[in-house]
């Protein structure tokens, strides 16, 4: 399996989407309104992990080679369908605890990219629906009731806060974490619109600064910028008309 997907890794043109945090890249890929599919591999999916450190999901990851089988016969399926361009979602090393096998991180490196942009209130309530209504749900249908339910997707919440501490520094990590309370608090009492706050506080003075300075250190080939419904276009132009 190991052979078979660095052969047809080789022979694969790759074209990588990247943008800011809460720009709904993974949607772009896997989700389409007119039923068009875009010839894609969802790593976030295959890894049970949505990214950043808000991304830990119910569902337990998969092993490091249950991961890594998962991606070569998802290539495989693309390459039986005579699909030669594949798009991949710009990723670090690690997703969650899943990491990209050394060839493909390789073959993202030396691709072009394209990148998708989105305001900052588009990304804050993609980020909303996703890490605060879906995990909430999540952890609904795990726990059976609403309390047990509340109790462990706040938990989650405080932790993975928690886990960019030393990167947020204290004053901010503080600042951060009463208005998280302040959320939680509100969200209990069925309004979780407030978690938009801090969210927006993470996203503006935590995220994107990250995200520029690597953008810029990285000096990758940007080969298309725009909204998400040109950037689909241009993806499925890319991958479907010229596969």
């Amino acid at each position: 399996m190991i052979d078979t997907f660095d052969t047809q890794l080789q022979h694969s043109q790759v074209v990588v989407l990247g943008g800011k945090t809460g720009s709904a890249k993974t949607s772009l890929l896997v989700t389409s309104d007119d039923g068009s599919r875009l010839p894609c591999i969802d790593l976030e999916g295959l890894a049970h992990h949505r990214g950043s450190a808000f991304g830990r999901r119910i569902v337990p990851q998969p092993t490091q080679i249950d991961f890594e089988n998962q991606i070569s016969l998802a290539l495989l399926r693309l390459h039986h369908n005579e699909q030669k361009t594949i798009a991949l979602e710009d990723e670090s090393r690690l997703i969650g605890r899943c990491a990209l096998p050394l060839n493909l991180q390789a073959k993202m490196r030396e691709s072009p990219l394209v990148v998708v942009e989105a305001t900052l209130l588009e990304r804050v309530h993609h980020s909303w629906e996703n890490y605060i209504l879906s995990n909430y749900e999540e952890h609904l249908r795990e726990a059976g009731t609403k309390d047990l339910a509340f109790v462990a997707f706040s938990e989650s919440l405080r932790a993975s806060l928690g886990n960019i501490r030393k990167r947020l520094g204290n004053p901010r990590f503080e600042q951060l974490s009463e208005v998280l309370e302040q959320a939680l608090t509100a969200h209990d009492s069925g309004d979780p619109e407030p978690h938009k706050e801090w969210i927006e506080i993470l996203l503006r003075d935590y995220y994107d600064p990250m995200y520029d300075y690597q953008l810029k250190s990285k000096q990758r080939e940007i080969i298309y910028r725009g909204n998400f419904k040109a950037v689909r276009e241009f993806l499925l132009d890319r991958t479907l008309r010229r596969a």
